[in-house]
């Protein structure tokens, strides 16, 4: 539930790789591992995990107009443009995220 116009602080929680959150420390993952942690912001009273929210950055960048450029621009060199990191973090960032860092993206 969202209440509107609460912003509050960032906590954490335990991501188990395996689509389960877990609040205990320690808590193991999938195969064994310790899980990663994932950061939970509440903004306008809705929580919103960070790595939820990138993907969703990821997925919606758009590209130049067809009227602007015949192929479109790479998915790597939006994602650079957006969070403003190299071509390398880029890359990284659309691979973690399941996306083809070499698609060509138009609006």
């Amino acid at each position: 539930m969202c209440d509107a116009g609460q912003v509050g602080k960032p906590r954490r929680r335990a991501w188990g790789g395996n689509g389960i959150f877990t609040d205990a420390p320690g808590y193991p993952g999938a195969l064994g591992k310790l899980p990663e942690e994932a950061e939970v912001m509440k903004l306008s009273g809705c929580e919103i995990e960070e790595r939820d929210l990138i993907r969703q950055v990821i997925r919606n960048l758009k590209g130049p107009s067809k009227y602007r450029s015949k192929h479109g621009q790479f998915r790597w060199a939006l994602v650079r443009d957006a969070f403003g990191v190299g071509s390398g973090v880029a890359t990284a960032l659309c691979r973690e995220f399941g996306f083809d860092p070499e698609e060509m993206i138009r609006s």
